[in-house]
C-alpha cells in the first residue's frame, strides 16, 4: 500500500466519493429559472402570473433538499427562488400602476377597464354609472388593439380589455371594448402589445357592428398615443 492511500482516514474515503455524486435538486433548478424569466414581468406585466410558481418550485426544492441531504443540492437556487416569486410578483404590479399614471399626459384622466364593467347588482343596466361620470371628459385608458382585416395605419379600430381576446378573436364583452377613432393625423398599428390611448370618452346608442363584432355604447375619440 502506498503512504498517500494510508494517510486517507476512513472517514474521508466515505464522505468524499459521496459528496462528488450529488446532484442539484431538479425543483430548486426550475424555480430559479422561473425566476429568471419572471425579471421580464417589469416590462410586461402580464408575466408577473408565472412569478408566484418560482416560491411553489423553490420550496418543493428546499423539502427536498431537507430529506435527501446526502443526494441533493441547490439550497442558494431554492430560496432565490422562494424569495423572488413574491417580490417580483407584487413589485411588478406596483411598478406597472406607477408607470401607467406617469403616462396619463395632462388634463386626462385615468380611466380604467373595471370602472367600465356594469355592477353585478344591477344587470339591467349593462352601463356601469362610473362610465357615465366619464362622459365627455378626456380620458386615458390602456387596452389591446383588436385584430382585424387590416393591421396597419388604422384611424378607426376596436379596443379591448384584455390580450386574450386580442390575439385569438371571439366576441368581447360589450362593456371590454372601446371603438376608437383618431381625430387628428395618429394612426396604429395591430401588435400583441398593449397601447394606451387618451380622447374624448362618449357613451351612446352602438354601432350595429364593426370589424364583424356586435358592439357596445363605448366610444373614443382619440388624439393621443402612447
Amino acid at each position: 500500500m502506498s503512504l498517500e492511500a494510508s494517510e486517507i482516514s476512513p472517514s474521508q474515503k466515505t464522505t468524499t466519493p459521496h459528496n462528488d455524486f450529488r446532484r442539484r435538486s431538479r425543483a430548486a433548478v426550475v424555480g430559479f429559472v422561473i425566476s429568471l424569466i419572471s425579471l421580464a414581468s417589469l416590462i410586461d406585466v402580464r408575466l408577473a402570473a408565472i412569478a408566484p410558481l418560482a416560491s411553489v418550485f423553490g420550496v418543493y426544492g428546499l423539502i427536498s433538499i431537507r430529506k435527501y441531504p446526502n443526494e441533493l443540492t441547490g439550497m442558494k437556487l431554492a430560496l432565490i427562488a422562494v424569495f423572488a416569486g413574491p417580490t417580483l410578483f407584487v413589485g411588478s404590479i406596483l411598478f406597472f400602476q406607477i408607470k401607467i399614471r406617469l403616462e396619463v399626459p395632462e388634463g386626462y384622466s385615468l380611466m380604467t377597464w373595471r370602472e367600465l364593467a356594469p355592477d353585478e347588482k344591477t344587470p339591467l343596466f349593462p352601463i356601469s354609472e362610473k362610465a357615465r361620470t366619464y362622459q365627455g371628459k378626456m380620458v386615458y385608458v390602456r387596452g389591446y388593439v383588436y385584430p382585424s382585416t387590416r393591421k396597419n395605419n388604422l384611424k378607426k379600430f376596436i379596443l379591448v380589455r384584455d390580450s386574450g381576446t386580442c390575439c385569438f378573436g371571439g366576441q368581447p364583452k360589450l362593456t371590454d371594448m372601446i371603438v376608437v377613432d383618431f381625430v387628428n393625423e395618429k394612426r396604429v398599428d395591430y401588435s400583441m402589445w398593449p397601447r394606451g390611448l387618451g380622447g374624448k370618452f362618449i357613451v351612446q346608442v352602438p354601432e350595429r357592428d364593426f370589424s364583424g363584432l356586435k358592439l357596445g355604447a363605448y366610444y373614443l375619440k382619440a388624439d393621443h398615443l402612447k
